[in-house]
């Protein structure tokens, strides 16, 4: 009843009584007129009343009297009853409002027939960006993006759903949707009918799961990363007990069930100790043995770690093995790939609930028996018994943070266990806030509850993955960089950003493109690294390895394989980067070294094909040269047969030149070096140059200053420049230019050569050059091989640049040839300086003089006709010979032999006895001889017989007759 309808009863009942006064006081007036007694303006209850008098009348009226205040009566207690149940009413629905609004998922209500909106909560506004206003003028697609995660039309789904939620169902799908500010966003929506019997109403209520399915995203992501790890990784519990081994695990030792941990390591005391060890807290890395699933003997770096959980308990451990038995012996890192651990994140439960301060009444959502198992009537126990189903641990921390909360009348948001129906606890989210009576103190509480056990469970293991993966990551030797399916980067370790050199500024950005656009600068070829890149992204499903070269000569090993789920959806790429710059360098060392090898080894050969003709081409040569000596010495030049003689010695010492061409390239010839100033030596063969290249081929000579001297033979000194310029008239083409040039050069560590056996320190440097037709890259690599020459047959030996390279060797310099086709060639020989004072090439010699010696010379040759040639050669000259052909016969004429004997001429190499052993035999019985030894064989053969040393005689076969009687001539006068 209404302010209003109580005044007007009450007047009413006003106007009654005055009513009832009036009409007693009428009716006592009227009996008085009639009786002649006078009453009172108010009439008199007694016993002489009008009531008494007139008991009927009365009754009447005092009967509608009563009636009247009776009606009052009831009136004003139902007008209270009202009131109070309109206070109720009121109070009710504020608070549901206040529940409605508290929801943290987007609710709307909407009308299943007209398909309109008829109210949304404050979470709604905030997921869509739209008012209540903007969302009760829209239907309820709330608008959805055009392509579902169903694939099925909105419209066609939307009415199935619906249908199934107003009969009774609860309907639960993902759907997509398109917030105000352009956002799609993955949400979980559930549709319930609610029945009424005015209208029907469905309530639609929306979850965002957007960081769900980012969640999803990165743990496959790290998934494929551990997938494809190159490391062996296993993990068992704190007990010991195996249960997780990736692919390069299993490839590696195999079954674990086949081959416990124990049977893995070689030393099982060993392993034990690296299981304490992390067991009590500890970690550990190192190298061990361990027998792979072959039960080979493997190499193995082991890194252990223990596992944590939430609240610092050590829970089992993980162990990474890298195969290191081949990088022990070949330096080469095996790559496998790591496997990313899966992670399930599932969506948590909701309860709305009211709790009433004073009473300590809890009235739950329907939804709680999704949460604790309990129905709504099995869980009416109100505060007492949510205390009684808190977990003892937690108990003190919640009851602690309500009474706060409560003191405050605030906000409160609390996690805590609570005891399932089933027996089992559940990891409750409660959040609400306290809403104040007229003084101010908390009344009644709005909240909502949320399991989050399977969160609690996934944020576990996330975090335990996490640091696994990041323990990972950073042990690993090679730089990892994972990149989602934009290109935003979602990982990387340390050493990727060492490899790279990117700033932490950069990396932070999570922008490839900024990093790409960073690196760009330190790779040799930045076009084909930024294409390569792009390619892989445009196609996401390739794998591809390759190399990269950087600006500084590092080289980069880059491979990169695409990140996808079970079903085969991408989701990103992984890209790994090893440094091989150590592996590429060994490769080349080898091959130089291989080159270097295969290049003595044709000298080697040619040495030995020189060496094993020496001897017997060499005596051959002598007899011939020798009886043409004799033979031309007695003739007259204007004989018939001088001329054809003179062309078989020229021919016998074209041939004796050839033997020393070979042996020269062996770098075996015997040489007679001598200190020289290189300037003089070259300004001394000018001439002879000239008249040998010819007059269409200009010769310019450009010495250097103060160049220093060198140690080398003059006559090897002639072959070079011989050899070098014939090498350059034959390269010119008609008129042309040939420059020799002398100068001083240092060279050090770092001086650029292509020759690595060069030994740093001063050298004169000899430059050949020239303007002819030059070589290609082809001939240069083969330039000095024996035997190779590009002229036509019967035109070059390939002989020449050869011996070059045996005499540039054989002094201990080195040879740099630099040329291209078409710009002509430089030949440049570096000769070690020496400290010696040079020899003057001017100094006059006198000619050999026929002088008639006496003396007594036992002559020692295996070689009959060397023996006789030698022996007839010496009489001649008036020597008395003493010819034996073995060392026993000239042992056996030095005992027999009554005079002196002067001089012993002696091969070397003999069969039964060298020449040096004999004439120590001889040196005994005959005092002051005097030795001369004569060998054809090749320098490294003889050598260790001590006849090259200095201060022994020696004369190489062949030789003329001259040169032959000159040396005996000085071994007589003692020079």
């Amino acid at each position: 009843m209404t302010r209003n309808g109580l005044t007007f009863v009450r007047s009413s009942i006003l106007f009654l009584f005055i009513f009832f006064l009036k009409i007693q006081y009428s009716v006592a007036a009227l009996k008085s007129e009639g009786d002649g007694h006078p009453v009172n303006a108010l009439g008199r209850f007694g016993r002489n009343t009008v009531w008494n008098q007139y008991p009927s009348e009365s009754l009447a009226v005092m009967a509608v009297f009563v009636v009247l205040i009776a009606f009052i009566i009831v009136l004003t207690a139902q007008n209270r009853k009202t009131k109070r149940a309109g206070e109720t009413v009121r109070e009710k629905g504020e608070m549901t409002r206040f529940l409605y609004d508290l929801a943290p998922e987007a609710i709307v209500l909407f009308d299943p027939d007209t398909m309109t909106i008829v109210d949304a909560n404050a979470s709604a506004e905030n997921l869509l960006g739209r008012t209540r206003a903007e969302l009760l003028s829209s239907g309820p697609s709330l608008g959805y993006a055009p392509a579902q995660p169903d694939g099925r039309p909105m419209g066609e789904s939307i009415a199935e759903h619906i249908e199934r939620a107003m009969k009774g169902e609860m309907v639960q799908f993902e759907r997509a949707i398109v917030n105000s500010r352009g956002d799609i966003l993955d949400c979980e929506v559930r549709l319930v009918g609610l029945p009424s019997t005015k209208r029907r109403l469905v309530r639609a209520s929306y979850i965002d799961i957007s960081g769900r399915k980012r969640e999803q995203e990165e743990l496959h992501a790290f998934k494929a990363l551990v997938a494809r790890s190159t490391d062996a990784i296993g993990m068992s519990t704190a007990e010991g007990v195996h249960y997780y081994q990736n692919e390069a695990f299993d490839r590696l030792f195999g079954d674990i069930g086949a081959n416990p941990p124990e049977t893995l390591y070689v030393d099982k005391d060993e392993g034990l100790r690296v299981f304490e060890t992390i067991m009590n807290g500890g970690s550990w890395q190192g190298e061990l043995k361990m027998f792979k699933r072959d039960r080979t003997l493997l190499d193995i770096f082991l890194r252990a770690y223990a596992i944590h959980d939430t609240e610092g308990r050590i829970i089992g451990l993980a162990g990474l093995h890298t195969d290191i038995t081949a990088a022990r012996k070949t330096e080469k890192d095996l790559q496998e790939w790591m496997r990313r651990y899966e992670m399930i994140v599932a969506a948590s439960g909701q309860v709305a609930y009211e709790y009433i301060v004073p009473t300590g009444k809890i009235t739950w959502g329907a939804s709680m028996v999704n949460v604790l198992g309990y129905s709504i009537d099995e869980i009416s126990g109100g505060f007492e018994q949510w205390q009684a189903l808190l977990h003892p641990d937690d108990k003190d921390a919640a009851l602690g943070a309500l009474a706060r909360a409560e003191a405050a009348c605030s906000y409160w948001d609390e996690t805590y266990r609570m005891r399932h129906k089933e027996g089992h606890d559940v990891w409750i989210r409660d959040r609400g806030f306290f809403i104040p009576d007229d003084m101010g103190r908390a009344y009644c509480q709005l909240g909502m509850l949320e399991d989050v056990t399977r969160s609690k469970k996934d944020a576990e293991e996330l975090t335990f993955r996490n640091t696994l993966l990041s323990t990972q990551l950073e042990a690993s030797i090679d730089g990892i960089l994972v990149v989602d399916h934009h290109a935003k980067i979602l990982s990387y370790n340390r050493r990727f950003q060492d490899i790279w050199g990117i700033p932490a500024e950069t990396l932070a950005c999570r922008s490839d493109e900024q990093v790409l656009a960073s690196v760009l600068g330190r790779v040799a070829d930045p076009d084909s690294f930024l294409s390569k890149v792009r390619y892989l992204y445009e196609h996401p499903l390739e794998t591809s390895t390759d190399e990269i070269l950087f600006s500084d000569g590092t080289v980069i090993e880059r491979y990169s394989a695409p990140v996808r789920g079970d079903d085969g959806t991408y989701y990103g790429r992984v890209w790994y980067f090893h440094d091989i710059t150590p592996r590429k360098k060994a490769e080349e060392e080898r091959i130089r070294l291989h080159e270097q090898l295969h290049q003595a080894q044709k000298m080697e050969f040619v040495g030995r094909l020189a060496g094993g003709i020496a001897h017997d081409f060499n005596n051959m040569l002598g007899v011939i040269l020798g009886h043409l000596d004799m033979i031309m010495d007695g003739m007259e030049t204007g004989h018939p047969l001088y001329a054809e003689l003179l062309q078989i010695r020229k021919a016998g010492e074209r041939s004796a030149d050839l033997t020393r061409q070979l042996l020269a390239f062996a770098r075996k010839q015997i040489a007679s070096p001598q200190v020289l100033d290189l300037n003089e030596k070259v300004g001394g063969m000018l001439n002879m140059l000239r008249r040998l290249i010819g007059e269409d081929v200009e010769l310019a000579w450009i010495p250097g200053r103060h160049i220093g001297s060198v140690n080398i033979d003059p006559s090897q000194v002639d072959q070079l420049l011989v050899n070098l310029c014939l090498n350059s008239r034959d390269a010119i083409a008609g008129v042309g230019t040939i420059r020799i040039e002398t100068s001083a050069v240092t060279v050090d560590p770092g001086y650029n050569t292509n020759q690595h056996e060069c030994v740093p320190g001063e050298y004169v440097r000899i430059e050949v050059s020239d303007n002819g037709s030059g070589m290609d890259r082809e001939t240069l690599s083969r330039v000095f091989e024996p035997y190779f020459t590009t002229k036509d047959v019967g035109k070059g030996t390939g002989l020449g640049l050869a011996t070059v390279y045996g005499i540039v060797k054989q002094n201990q310099g080195f040879i740099n040839v630099y040329s291209e086709p078409g710009q002509g060639a430089s030949f440049k020989i570096y000769l070690p300086v020496h400290g010696g004072e040079p020899v003057s090439m001017t100094e006059e010699h006198t000619d050999f003089e026929k002088i008639r010696r006496n003396g007594t010379i036992l002559l020692v040759e295996d070689e009959p006709a060397i023996l006789s040639m030698i022996a007839t050669m010496l009489e001649r000259e008036g020597y008395t010979v003493i010819a034996a052909a073995k060392p026993a016969e000239a042992l056996s004429v030095a005992e027999t032999h009554e005079g002196d004997i002067h001089v012993l001429v002696t091969d070397v190499i003999m069969p039964g006895m060298n020449g040096k052993d004999l004439a120590a035999m001889i040196s005994g019985r005959f005092k002051g001889l005097k030795c001369l030894y004569m060998s054809g064989y090749t320098a490294n053969v003889i050598s260790h017989h001590g006849v090259l040393d200095d201060g022994v005689h020696f004369i190489q076969k062949p030789f003329a007759k001259n040169a032959f009687l000159k040396t005996i001539e000085a071994i007589f006068d003692g020079r």
